[in-house]
């Protein structure tokens, strides 16, 4: 990590990382809370973090398709492409091997745990809307 600078400005790291805990706690204190009003915040907070997915993808992966492409291109010696590219191959199958296997393990208990805690921290439910039709009329229209 860097040092602040003279000033006592902190370094970019730091801020990176205590924005990171306090998106986090924000998170984990949005996620227990009760009351429709912390609800009603999810669905914006999830269009920012989708957003930032999104804006993430589409700097990262040009940025590793343009290294590839330059290390390609600066090795003179034909067998040293070939090498590099069989690195290449082989370094994105091993890591696609070893992420599914790694969701393979882990998801399964992530996934009953999240089951069993959200039927107990469900959102309220909005009442019904009155229905101008009797439920028999309702039955015998075809409505289910």
């Amino acid at each position: 990590m860097t040092k602040p600078d003279a000033g006592g400005t902190p370094s970019l790291t730091i801020l990176t990382l205590v924005s990171l805990g306090a998106a986090f706690s924000a998170g984990a204190a949005l996620r227990h809370a009760p009351g429709s009003e912390a609800w009603s915040v999810l669905p914006f907070v999830e269009a920012l973090g989708t957003l930032w997915t999104n804006a993430l993808q589409m700097t990262v992966i040009p940025l590793v398709v343009s290294t590839i492409i330059a290390g390609i291109a600066s090795v003179s010696d034909a067998r040293a492409v070939g090498r590099l590219t069989g690195l290449s191959i082989a370094t994105f199958v091993a890591l696609l091997v070893t992420a599914a296997l790694f969701a393979a393990l882990v998801a399964p208990p992530l996934i009953r745990n999240f089951d069993r805690r959200s039927a107990s921290l469900t959102a309220p439910e909005a009442p019904s809307a009155p229905c101008s039709r009797s439920s028999s009329s309702a039955r015998s229209s075809g409505w289910p």
